[in-house]
């Protein structure tokens, strides 16, 4: 029989609070603990320490990798909707069984997830990133959902792999992103979604994917693709308004 968990006595009320919900099978959801929608994009409200919304470094690091958390969560994985997060989240090498969701949330510092192994969906749909994502080396079993989310410095999914579909629409908003030698087994989505405050548009993305594939067909090919929007073929729908529509390698 496996220990029971401990909680620490570090553990805020808000922390204390999340447990308890993960342990219910339910979605941590703090806008509908506290009947408040924050918006991640603006700052207001979620320095409020009477609503707090904040979760710690040490408290994600403990329900993801100690197994007396963990085998808790093998089901239903752990959701969180609407949490604050004000310092750096280290997950480099973390392995999880089951499915996470750190939605909607507030990130005011790095997020690094280098080697992160998923074997079921992993979403970050709706959160605000304040410095650089790290997903480098990382693979999602299942789907990676990053609709509406916003990140303001690099996303780095550099030697990644995505089991199902990539999902970067729905007015997601980018800076650099790199995708060298990411393998993705389903489809990328990236309609009505901004690159360095330039709107990808509404393309055929299964075109424009084919036709990078067409130009860096040469096996072993190393190094990335910049594709000028001169030598571009002619799409379903308005073009991209950029020079340069994408970095990836084939």
């Amino acid at each position: 029989m496996s220990e029971e968990p401990h909680i620490p006595e570090e553990w805020s009320d808000a922390e204390r609070w999340a447990w308890e919900e993960i342990q219910a099978g339910r979605i941590v959801d703090f806008h509908e603990r506290y009947a408040r929608k924050l918006d991640p994009e603006k700052s207001d409200g979620w320095d409020n320490k009477r609503q707090d919304h904040r979760l710690s470094q040490a408290f994600l690091v403990a329900i993801l990798t100690d197994e007396r958390y963990r085998n808790i969560t093998l089901f239903s994985g752990v959701r969180i909707n609407g949490a604050y997060f004000e310092e750096a989240i280290d997950l480099q090498h973390v392995r999880l069984e089951q499915q996470l969701w750190l939605e909607y949330c507030r990130f005011h510092r790095t997020l690094s997830m280098k080697d992160l192994r998923v074997n079921g969906w992993f979403s970050l749909e709706g959160s605000w990133f304040s410095e650089a994502v790290d997903l480098t080396f990382a693979k999602i079993g299942g789907q990676l959902n990053m609709r509406g989310s916003t990140f303001n410095d690099m996303l780095n999914m550099s030697e990644s792999e995505v089991g199902q579909n990539l999902l970067m629409h729905d007015g997601a908003n980018f800076q650099d992103v790199d995708l060298k030698h990411a393998k993705i087994g389903g489809q990328i989505s990236m309609d009505d979604s901004t690159f360095d405050g330039t709107p990808w548009g509404r393309t055929s993305h299964s075109q424009v994917f084919s036709y990078i594939k067409q130009k860096t067909a040469l096996p072993k090919r190393k190094g990335s693709v910049i594709v000028p929007l001169d030598d571009f073929p002619k799409m379903n729908g308005p073009r991209p308004s950029r020079s340069e529509v994408v970095n990836i390698l084939a």
